[in-house]
């Protein structure tokens, strides 16, 4: 509630904010692969971070990788 009270969000959209946000810089900085980059996230498999990537940004890891270079 103390979050919600501060942010105007809850724990998870932070946490999930983060995430992405972590992502995109090694997507964008790093020659990690997106396997890699899952694995650093913490995700248990490089599927589950595409669906969540895809979730939220619109295009797969790869793709939006390819479009910011």
């Amino acid at each position: 509630q103390a979050v919600r009270a501060t942010t105007g969000k809850t724990p998870s959209k932070l946490i999930s904010e983060h995430i992405l946000l972590e992502a995109q810089k090694l997507l964008l900085f790093t020659t990690l692969g997106v396997g890699e980059i899952a694995v650093q996230l913490g995700f248990s498999e490089p599927t589950h971070f595409g669906r969540f990537f895809r979730s939220q940004m619109g295009q797969s890891p790869g793709a939006w990788r390819n479009t910011q270079q």
